[in-house]
């Protein structure tokens, strides 16, 4: 008699994101969300990554001050809505790029369901980050350098299986371009954001 394994659990799936990042990618594809699940993951990841950044001002804040640094941060919210705009425009881009180096059509919810999954480990990960700030204030930038690092390791795993397991060389060269790429796209937006409040204001 044939047994079939249950789905992973979170906590589970959380563990196995930082052994091997790219089982876990695997594990989660394999539970086929569809884009209404992965598009409230995004807005789930969004509000959890914008709590964390916001609690983690203050001890960064009372680092800098500490070396005698001045640390100017943006607003949560409209710093989290950038994020949000960079990870859409990165999806956008990572599946035209995949698209024409890899020969085949990629589905933007595949790339988007691992950024999505990569936003919402990173904000846990920073949650642990936060607490080593609290607990032990002199291994905090040590440790969040150390997050920062693994958090791209991590973020180039989930994005290879998202391309059909391409080369980890091939999809950071695709990933490193598709990031320049969506900030430029989000200058432009800004520049042209900032024409069209600027003519508007000038009507009277």
């Amino acid at each position: 008699m044939s047994s079939t394994s249950s789905p992973m659990t979170f906590v589970e799936l959380l563990g196995l994101s930082f052994r091997a990042p790219a089982d876990a990618m695997r594990a989660l594809q394999a539970l086929k969300p569809g884009p209404q699940a992965i598009w409230l993951g995004f807005a789930i990841a969004t509000l959890l990554s914008t709590i964390v950044d916001s609690l983690l001002l203050g001890p960064l804040a009372d680092m800098a001050e500490a070396v005698g640094m001045l640390l100017v941060a943006p607003a949560p919210v409209p710093m989290a809505l950038s994020k949000a705009c960079l990870m859409v425009l990165a999806a956008t881009f990572l599946t035209r790029l995949a698209t024409v180096t890899e020969g085949r059509e990629q589905r933007f919810t595949d790339i988007l369901l691992a950024l999505v999954w990569f936003r919402t480990v990173a904000a846990l990960a920073a949650g642990l980050v936060l607490a080593v700030f609290l607990l032990a204030p002199g291994l905090g930038l040590f440790f969040l350098m150390a997050v920062n690092l693994y958090s791209g390791w991590l973020a180039l795993n989930f994005v290879s299986v998202a391309l059909s397991d391409a080369p980890l060389g091939r999809t950071l060269v695709i990933l490193l371009i598709a990031v320049i790429l969506s900030l430029l796209a989000m200058a432009l937006l800004m520049m042209m954001l900032g024409v069209l409040l600027g003519r508007g204001g000038g009507v009277t």
